[in-house]
C-alpha cells in the first residue's frame, strides 16, 4: 500500500502582502509538518493574494514573489512538499502558478491553463495560459495538479492531460468567490471531475475579503467516485488533513508529447 498525509491549509491572504502571506504560508506548513502530512496545498495565489490585478504587470511585484518562494523552499520543513499558489515568469511570460517545493528546492512549476474571463474575473488580462500537464511523483503516488477553473470543464485540455496515465490524486488551488449556493455548485462540479479521473480530488480554496469578492474556504475532499469524504469549514482559516491509502500498481507511462504544429 502506497499511503500519502495530505493536509489542505485554507489561508487568509492579503493582496500585495507578500511578506505577511509568506509568514502565513509557512506557519501552515510547520503546523501540517507537526501533524506528520507530507503534502500541503495552499491556495491559488495565496502569496500574493487574490485577485492580484494590475500588481502583476509590475516586473519588480513577480520578481518579489519569485524572491520570497525562494526564502520559503529554504526555510519550509525538509521533508514536507508544498504546493503554493503564487505570479511566476514561465517561458519569460507571467503566469497564475503552482509551485511545488520539496526539500529546499523548487522542484516544478504548473501554469494554470483556463483562465476565466468573466464576471468578477479578469485574468486573461494579467496572465498568459499554461498549456501542459504536470504530474508529481511522491510515494510511488501521481499527483496532479490544476487551478481553479482547470477542474470546472471536464471535456476540456486540463482534465483530458491526465485521463488514462493512472492518476492516484488530484490537487485543486482555487480562489473561487462566495456566492449563493456557490458551494453546491462546487461539490457538484468537481464530484464530476473526481469521476472522470477515478481519482480522489483535493480542493484548496481561499478565504477572507478583497474589495467586493468574498471568500469562504470550504474546502474539499472527494473520492474517486465523486464522493464527498471531507469539508473543511466556510469562512474560517483550517487546515484539514487526509491520509491518501493506495494500493500498490505498476503505472502506464504518460502519454507522448503532441507532435509539434
Amino acid at each position: 500500500m502506497n499511503t500519502l498525509c495530505m493536509a489542505l491549509a485554507q489561508i487568509n491572504t492579503t493582496v500585495g502582502d507578500l511578506q505577511g502571506n509568506a509568514e502565513r504560508i509557512l506557519c501552515y506548513a510547520k503546523a501540517a509538518a507537526d501533524q506528520a502530512a507530507q503534502l500541503v496545498v495552499f491556495p491559488e495565489l495565496a502569496l500574493s493574494g487574490y485577485p492580484p490585478e494590475d500588481l502583476v504587470l509590475k516586473n519588480s511585484f513577480v520578481s518579489d514573489c519569485e524572491r520570497i518562494i525562494q526564502q520559503l523552499a529554504d526555510e519550509f520543513p525538509p521533508d514536507l512538499v508544498a504546493v503554493i499558489g503564487a505570479p511566476c515568469r514561465v517561458d519569460h511570460l507571467v503566469r497564475n502558478t503552482a509551485v511545488v517545493l520539496a526539500r529546499g528546492t523548487i522542484h516544478a512549476r504548473y501554469s494554470k491553463m483556463l483562465l476565466p474571463n468573466y464576471g468578477v474575473f479578469d485574468e486573461k488580462r494579467h496572465f498568459a495560459p499554461g498549456e501542459t500537464g504536470l504530474i508529481l511523483e511522491i510515494n510511488g503516488l501521481r499527483i496532479g495538479i490544476h487551478i481553479c477553473e482547470d477542474s470546472w470543464f471536464a471535456e476540456k485540455a486540463p482534465t483530458r492531460l491526465l485521463q488514462g496515465i493512472g492518476l492516484d490524486a488530484l490537487i485543486n488551488l482555487s480562489a473561487s468567490p462566495y456566492f449563493r449556493r456557490k458551494l453546491s455548485v462546487r461539490e457538484l462540479t468537481l464530484a464530476q471531475t473526481a469521476r472522470q479521473l477515478n481519482a480522489p480530488l483535493f480542493y484548496c480554496n481561499l478565504i477572507g475579503g478583497q474589495d467586493e469578492l468574498v471568500f469562504d474556504g470550504a474546502s474539499l475532499i472527494f473520492d474517486q467516485e465523486g464522493q464527498l469524504i471531507a469539508r473543511a469549514n466556510q469562512f474560517r482559516e483550517e487546515l484539514i488533513l487526509h491520509t491518501l491509502n493506495v494500493p500498490k500498481h505498476t503505472h502506464p507511462p504518460p502519454p507522448p508529447p503532441p507532435p509539434p504544429p
